[in-house]
């Protein structure tokens, strides 16, 4: 062919041509196929809604544990055996929830979803196939495998909803964390007095049932978890100018460690989680346990429970609103910090500073060196106006 390019056709086009024959062919299938692709039809948004929902149902199981503890201490569990497994799942939850906010990028919501559902629902399974009343089975797979799974799930259906919803932020938040929650009251009747499943397949018939339904609501829900196309908005949505006010800069985590508003706000969230998880992981017990040790029968503590907490119950709840109060007060002591103390090494001067209480710092200064301070006499002028 030397330096020509043969059509189908036999025809020869020179070399210099070549170049611009290529670039016809790109804008054409530019034009064409871009045409195709920017009319590629879009998931309807409102699917995903559903898929949170069924994921955030499945994952809500974690609180709903109270409902298998009257079961384990009639097997001769201890109070304290019942709640370590509790904890045990929350604390996975919690660590496995970290790890899994980076992989989401990584890996995306849907193999996270079908990650998430299938430790899950393993976990259940396993529990129930190996001895539903043996501690170490029970701990490894409720308590370490389970909560991974809730910990894998939980931020994919928030993230992705986030995602879809930019204008309803709120509302998809609001929608996913109320079905975690209903999930726990869901899970506890169906076990209970909806399903009867304890009496009808016990403790160990139980785990397995869960587990397989944990599977399926989540696999199900996966297949809505994926993410919009790039740069696409909902019609007649416009992103708000990102005009941040004072305090809004951005400080590094070291410049962050140096703020005590980091450390209310942790200890906010610490004691605020731990009072809420305390009264969960115990609603169950303290009611029936103490109208019991009072006198009544099982029928009948399970009947005014409600009414005997206000009651039977000055310790558990009297540290547990305690602690609301103590986050309460940590929150009302956050302000504004300043960005430019926070990158220099910390002090006692810069903890003040951030803390806003620059003039009690004063004062403590002269009650504790008065020497270090020197009257100064006004000026002459002043004294004559006098």
């Amino acid at each position: 062919m030397g330096r020509t390019l043969k059509l189908c056709f036999n025809r020869p086009i020179p070399l210099h041509y070549r170049e611009s024959f290529a670039t016809v062919l790109q804008c054409k299938f530019r034009k064409t196929w871009g045409h195709v692709m920017s009319n590629t039809k879009v998931m309807n948004r409102w699917a995903v809604v559903i898929g949170a929902v069924l994921i955030q149902l499945s994952l809500g199981t974690i609180y709903a544990w109270s409902v298998f503890t009257p079961v384990l201490k009639a097997a001769d569990w201890t109070k304290l055996e019942t709640q370590i497994v509790f904890s045990v799942g929350l604390l996975t939850f919690a660590l496995v929830m970290v790890w899994a906010g980076k992989a989401l990028a990584k890996y995306g919501p849907r193999r996270m979803a079908v990650l998430s559902g299938l430790t899950l629902g393993a976990g259940y399974v396993l529990a129930g196939l190996l001895g539903a009343t043996n501690f170490w089975v029970v701990v490894i797979c409720v308590g370490l495998i389970g909560g991974a799974g809730i910990g894998i799930g939980y931020v994919v259906p928030i993230a992705v909803g986030m995602r879809w919803f930019p204008d309803k932020k709120g509302m998809i938040t609001g929608l996913a964390v109320a079905g975690f929650g209903f999930g726990a009251m869901g899970w506890v009747k169906v076990a209970g007095t909806w399903g009867h499943l304890l009496e009808t397949a016990g403790l160990d018939g139980t785990f397995i049932i869960y587990g397989v339904a944990f599977a399926v609501m989540i696999l199900t829900g996966s297949l809505w978890m994926k993410m919009p196309p790039k740069d696409w908005k909902p019609e007649g949505f416009k992103v708000a100018a990102n005009d941040p006010g004072a305090g809004g800069e951005d400080f590094q985590v070291a410049e962050m460690l140096r703020t005590p508003q980091f450390y209310l706000i942790v200890l906010t969230f610490a004691v605020s989680a731990a009072a809420g998880l305390m009264a969960i992981g115990l609603m169950k017990l303290y009611p029936m346990e103490a109208l019991q040790a009072n006198g009544y029968s099982a029928l009948e503590a399970s009947a005014i429970a409600g009414t005997a907490m206000a009651v039977f119950f000055s310790l558990a709840f009297a540290i547990v609103a305690t602690a609301c109060l103590v986050g309460a007060l940590a929150m009302a002591l956050v302000l504004t910090p300043d960005h430019k103390e926070a990158m220099r090494p910390a002090s006692v001067h810069g903890f003040m500073h951030q803390m806003h209480l620059d003039h009690l710092e004063e004062v403590v200064e002269h009650a504790l060196h008065p020497d270090h301070f020197k009257r100064v006499d006004p000026p002459a002028e002043r004294r004559d106006a006098a």
